[in-house]
């Protein structure tokens, strides 16, 4: 059987620059005020309530894709 070894730091660095591009890709620099108006939201509102949950499952799956 062949074996694999995985650098966990290369994991852990795909994960990141995952989560890197994501957060820029939704932030107001980038598509972040036309997504939030084709989705109806209104862009002057942030609403952050509630957030951590989702970042935390957002950076496991990252990891888990980047494994």
């Amino acid at each position: 059987m062949i074996e694999i070894s995985i650098s966990f730091w290369f994991v852990l660095t795909g994960a990141l620059i995952h989560m890197a591009l994501g957060i820029l890709w939704y932030s107001s620099f980038l598509f972040g005020n036309e997504w939030r108006r084709l989705v109806g939201k209104d862009p002057n509102i942030l609403d952050r309530k509630g957030k951590g949950p989702l970042i935390a499952l957002s950076a496991v799956s990252s990891l888990v894709m980047a494994y």
